[in-house]
């Protein structure tokens, strides 16, 4: 009973793992990237349409380096889009927006160190953005630095709870071996979509694996192996039912 039949590997561009098997979902940077992208986009057209309604010369300013930097990055220029956010603050080093932008960027070619130092700025500009917090602890995910993940969700998720950053939150204490306070995490993320709270496929997917994992982790069979039958039929990944065939083979030997 105490033969551990999943393994966990970290792998270098995102965070998700990589059963023996198999390929498992994949989290945080890679899956936060599109959520962010998606915030950043929302944050674009909010800023421009403030623009329009008596914002200062000098915010208009700003955000065309913004516009400009986010065209490079569409096109996949992320440095030449660095060097416009880097322009834009020499004339604009207090909005928020340049250094929120170059700090995505900059996790985008995977330099996250420089990454946390850019949404380290934007946050002390503008506290209130607690996304900042968010992109910041996916960060510290890819350098392995848990705790202070740990730390960052939580921030915001003192603005309200979210699915995504509720997993993540729970995989950072995964890999710090703490899967008995991870799988209340899981489990609620799991209760919020059962009740009808809106939560994104791919990290149900992810949410509903890393449950199954801690099972598995916790020698809890009985209900991993329930858990994965239920995901078996819920989900067309494979990587699930290799999850639920290796469980039966635990359970058969023990």
């Amino acid at each position: 009973m105490d033969q551990q039949i999943l393994t966990l590997q970290r792998q270098s561009s995102n965070d998700g793992f990589t059963p023996d098997t198999g390929t498992a979902p994949v989290g945080g940077m890679a899956g936060g990237l599109l959520i962010l992208g998606a915030i950043g986009v929302a944050c674009l057209w909010a800023s421009r349409r403030s623009a329009g309604r008596g914002s200062s010369p000098a915010s208009r300013q700003a955000l065309h380096w913004v516009a400009q930097g986010k065209a490079l990055e569409r096109s996949q220029q992320y440095e030449a889009a660095i060097a416009a956010y880097d322009a834009g603050l020499q004339e604009h080093p207090q909005d928020y927006r340049l250094w929120h932008e170059r700090g995505l960027a900059l996790a985008k070619l995977q330099r996250f160190e420089a990454a946390i130092e850019s949404y380290d700025r934007a946050y002390e500009i503008c506290p209130q953005q607690s996304n900042l917090a968010h992109e910041r602890g996916d960060a510290l995910l890819e350098l392995g630095r848990y705790e202070e993940a740990i730390a960052s969700f939580d921030i915001c998720l003192r603005y309200g709870e979210d699915g995504h950053i509720l997993t993540d939150r729970a995989y950072a204490l995964m890999q710090l071996g703490r899967h008995g306070a991870a799988l209340p995490v899981l489990q609620r993320v799991l209760q919020q979509a059962q009740s009808g709270r809106s939560i994104d496929p791919e990290t149900l997917s992810r949410a509903h694996y890393y449950q199954i994992e801690v099972l598995c982790e916790l020698q809890q069979w009985q209900s991993a192996w329930q858990s994965a039958l239920t995901a078996v039929s819920r989900y067309p990944d494979p990587y699930f039912k290799r999850q639920f065939e290796q469980i039966q083979q635990q359970l058969a030997r023990a």
